[in-house]
């Protein structure tokens, strides 16, 4: 696991504004999501700019403990979805909604 910005507020920031409090000026986020975009592309997936970015913490608590009451297939099932609705379709990874949206996709229990 790997966190995004520890220091990021659970309310979290627009991808953009987090790039520019990290000192990016138009251009180089410019150029920084053209890279992604193609990054991603590369592996067949899609980059969204747009979206919200935060601390991701209870992400990363929702996949230790689907790993732990589900086990590994769950919990890679859980991240792949956590990272297409982050990266590809910029919902925030701080959000309870996502979080339990994303357990419905991967076929985890959302009442547990």
């Amino acid at each position: 696991p790997y966190f995004l910005d520890p220091s990021l507020p659970e309310q979290g920031l627009t991808k953009r504004d987090n790039y520019r409090r990290r000192g990016l000026d138009d251009a180089k986020l410019a150029k920084v999501e053209r890279k992604l975009s193609e990054l991603f592309r590369s592996e067949g997936l899609s980059y969204s700019p747009d979206g919200v970015t935060g601390n991701t913490v209870n992400s990363h608590r929702l996949a230790a403990w689907t790993f732990t009451k589900y086990g590994a297939e769950a919990q890679d099932r859980l991240v792949d979805v956590l990272f297409r609705k982050h990266f590809s379709e910029g919902q925030s990874p701080a959000e309870h909604a996502v979080l339990l949206s994303a357990a419905g996709e991967a076929g985890v229990d959302r009442e547990a």
